[in-house]
C-alpha cells in the first residue's frame, strides 16, 4: 500500500510549490499558534443566511512456510511413515499459524518518526494547504470522534499519525481498536508514531488530541444520487467557510435529509474544519460538489420542488409546503442567492420573519430554522 504524501516525487513537487497556499479567501489558514478565539463573520444584507465564522483486504501472511518437503519414511515401515506424515503435517499447521500471527502483527506495528525533516512529516505537514490536498487528492481527518464515524461509516483511510503522550483517552481506545482491526486482517492501514510536537507541527487545529488521518478525497457526482417520493436536500451556494458548511452537513443528518448539493468553486468541500465541523456528518450524508445550473436542472429533471430563501420573498417558510419531493437552497451573507435561483420560474422563494434590525441569520442557523421545519411538517403528514 502506498501512501502518497512520502513519495519522492511528490516530496519534491511540494517542495517546489512551498510558497503557494491556495485560495486563502476561501480557506482561512489555521488559527495561529498561541492565539484563541475565532474569526467573526459580518451580517448579512443580501442573504437569509448569514455566515459569520463562530479497508481493503489485510496481509494474510504473505508467503507462509508450508513445511518444506516432509521427510515420509522408508518404504519397509509404512507405520512410521504414516506417523511421521501425520507430524510434519502438524508442524506444518503451527508454522503456517506462526507466520501468520507474526504477519498481522507487523502489519499493526507502527513506524516511528522523530525529525521534522522527515519526507513524511514535510508531506503530511503541507496537507494542510488546500493547493496540496486538491492536487493529491487527499485529505486530513482530525479528532478521535470524527475519525472514528469515518473508519465506522467505511470511508478509506490511508494512514494514521498519533503521539502517545498526546492522546486523549478516545484517541488511545480508538488506535486500539484500529490496530485490532488490522490484525484482523479487516483493513490496510499505515501507522506512524511522532512525537507530540510534530503533531502538532501536522495537526490543522491548535490543539491536536493525540490522533490524525490522511484519507482520500471521495468526490460523490448528482448521478450517484437516488431521488424518492419524499427525498430532502439542501442546497448550498457560495457557502465558503468550512465551520458553516460543516454545521450545515451535521444538521442536515440531525433531520436525515438526503444529500447536501455544494455549490460555488471557492468551496472547499474536503477542507479539515469541514469535516470536524460536521462531527462526522460528512461521511454519513452524501455531500455533493456541482455548478448551480448544474444543481438547478438535476433537480427540475427529477420532479423537486424548489424553495430558494431570501429575504425578499413575501411567503414565510412556515406557509411554505415542504412534503414530497424538496430541495432547501441557502445563499452566502454578502451576496443571498443569484439569479439562477431568484429568477428560476420552478422555484418558490420563501423569508425567514425577522423583527429586529437584522434581516439575515448564519448560514447554519437558518439551514436550521428551516430544515427543522421540514421535518416537523413531513413527521406531521406522514402521521396523519
Amino acid at each position: 500500500m502506498s501512501f502518497s504524501p512520502i513519495d519522492d516525487e511528490l516530496e519534491k513537487e511540494l517542495a517546489q510549490s512551498d510558497g503557494g497556499v491556495g485560495n486563502s479567501h476561501d480557506e482561512p489558514a489555521p488559527a495561529p499558534r498561541g492565539r484563541g478565539g475565532r474569526r467573526g463573520g459580518s451580517r448579512g444584507k443580501g442573504s437569509q443566511s448569514g455566515s459569520s465564522n463562530r479497508g481493503g483486504p489485510s496481509n494474510r501472511g504473505g508467503s507462509s512456510n508450508r513445511g518444506g518437503s516432509s521427510n515420509k519414511g522408508g518404504p519397509s515401515n509404512k507405520g512410521g511413515q504414516a506417523g511421521r506424515g501425520k507430524a510434519n503435517q502438524g508442524g506444518r499447521g503451527s508454522q503456517r499459524r506462526r507466520t501468520n500471527d507474526g504477519d498481522a502483527n507487523q502489519a499493526a506495528a507502527a513506524e516511528k518518526l522523530s525529525s521534522p525533516q522527515n519526507p513524511q512529516i514535510k508531506a503530511l505537514v503541507k496537507l494542510r494547504h488546500r493547493r496540496t490536498r486538491d492536487q493529491q487528492g487527499l485529505t486530513v481527518i482530525e479528532e478521535p470522534l470524527v475519525l472514528r464515524r469515518a473508519w465506522e461509516s467505511g470511508y478509506p483511510l490511508q494512514a494514521v499519525f498519533y503521539s502517545p503522550d498526546q492522546m486523549s483517552p478516545a484517541a488511545k481506545e480508538l488506535l486500539e481498536d484500529l490496530r485490532a482491526a488490522v490484525k484482523a486482517g479487516q483493513m490496510e492501514l499505515k501507522m506512524v508514531e511522532m512525537n507530540s510536537s510534530l503533531l502538532r507541527k501536522a495537526a490543522y487545529r491548535d490543539q491536536p488530541e493525540g490522533i490524525l488521518a490522511v484519507a482520500p478525497q471521495r468526490k460523490r457526482t448528482l448521478e450517484d444520487l437516488n431521488i424518492g417520493e419524499n427525498s430532502l436536500l439542501m442546497v448550498l451556494e457560495n457557502v465558503e467557510k468550512p465551520g458553516n458548511l460543516g454545521a450545515v452537513l451535521r444538521i442536515a443528518d440531525g433531520v436525515g435529509a438526503d444529500a447536501v448539493l455544494v455549490t460555488g468553486d471557492g468551496t472547499d468541500l474536503f477542507n479539515p474544519n469541514v469535516l470536524r465541523a460536521s462531527r462526522g456528518a460528512f461521511f454519513s450524508v452524501p455531500a455533493v460538489p456541482c455548478q448551480v445550473g448544474e444543481a438547478r436542472d438535476f433537480l427540475h429533471e427529477n420532479g423537486v420542488k424548489v424553495l430558494a430563501t431570501t429575504p425578499s420573498a413575501t411567503t414565510s417558510y412556515t406557509a411554505a409546503d415542504f412534503t414530497g419531493k424538496v430541495a432547501l437552497v441557502l445563499g452566502c451573507e454578502h451576496d443571498g442567492l443569484s439569479d439562477a435561483w431568484l429568477k428560476d420560474e420552478g422555484s418558490e422563494a420563501v423569508r425567514i420573519p425577522m423583527r429586529g434590525r437584522g434581516d439575515s441569520l448564519n448560514v447554519s442557523t437558518a439551514a436550521a430554522v428551516i430544515l427543522y421545519e421540514a421535518m416537523r411538517q413531513r413527521t406531521t403528514s406522514a402521521t396523519a
